[in-house]
C-alpha cells in the first residue's frame, strides 16, 4: 500500500488541471468534456482533498514543510517517486508534465484509488464502479494499461466492491509510474527547467 501523507494546500491547482485534462481528451475525439466532468466529477474535489493520507504516519514520511526552500523542494523530487507523490506541489508538477504528454491517466487513477480507501463504506461501491468505468472498463475514456493478471483480479473484485478492489491494479500502475513516467519526468526539460529556475531564484536572493 503506497499511501503517503500530504498537505492539502494548493490542491485547487490540481483540480483545475484535472478539469483541463478532461477537456483536452474531449478534443481528441473522446467523450465530451462537459459530460466527462459531470460523470467523473464525483471525485475530483474529494480525490484532491486528502488523496494520500495515512492511518498512521511512518518515519521519513512527514509532510514537506511549506517554508522549505524552493530549490531543495524541487531537488527532493529527484530522490524517489514517493517524494513527488507526498508533496502537493510535486504532484501538481508531475501531473502537469504528464498532461503535456497526454498520459495523466495513471496518476489520476492512482489518486482516485487512494481516495476511495478513505471513503465511508456506504459510498465505496458507487465510487468503485465510477473508477472502473473511467479507467478500466472496455472503452473507458481514461483507459490505463495493466497486466492481464491484475485486470482479471480487479474484474472479479468490482463484482463485490470494497475499498481495496483496485489493489492489484494500483500496485501495477505504481510500478509503471516509478519505472517509466517518473524516470521520464526527471530526464525531461520540464523538470530540469524547474530545477534551474529554482537555482536562479535562490541565487537572486543573495
Amino acid at each position: 500500500d503506497h499511501t503517503l501523507p500530504v498537505n492539502t494546500e494548493d490542491l485547487f491547482v490540481c483540480n483545475k488541471r484535472l478539469l483541463l485534462s478532461s477537456e483536452r481528451l474531449s478534443r481528441l475525439g473522446k467523450e465530451p468534456g462537459q459530460q466527462r466532468v459531470k460523470r467523473w466529477g464525483f471525485g475530483i474535489k474529494e480525490v484532491l482533498k486528502d488523496p494520500l493520507s495515512l492511518s498512521s504516519k511512518e518515519p521519513g514520511q512527514q509532510r514537506v514543510k511549506s517554508k522549505e526552500p524552493g530549490q531543495q523542494r524541487v531537488k527532493r523530487w529527484g530522490f524517489g517517486i514517493n517524494e513527488v507523490l507526498k508533496d502537493p506541489v510535486g504532484r501538481e508538477q508531475f501531473l502537469k508534465f504528464l498532461e503535456s504528454e497526454f498520459s495523466s491517466e495513471n496518476l489520476r487513477f492512482w489518486l482516485a484509488v487512494q481516495e476511495v480507501k478513505k471513503r465511508p463504506i456506504r459510498e465505496v461501491p458507487t465510487r468503485v464502479q465510477e473508477i472502473w468505468q473511467e479507467f478500466l472498463a472496455p472503452g473507458a475514456p481514461s483507459a490505463i494499461n495493466v497486466d492481464s493478471k491484475s485486470y482479471d483480479k480487479t474484474t472479479q473484485n468490482v463484482k463485490d466492491p470494497g475499498r481495496y478492489a483496485f489493489e492489484d491494479a494500483q500496485e501495477h500502475i505504481y510500478k509503471l509510474m516509478k519505472s517509466d513516467s517518473y524516470s521520464r519526468f526527471l530526464r525531461s526539460n520540464f523538470y530540469q527547467e524547474l530545477l534551474q529556475a529554482k537555482k536562479k531564484k535562490s541565487k537572486n536572493l543573495f
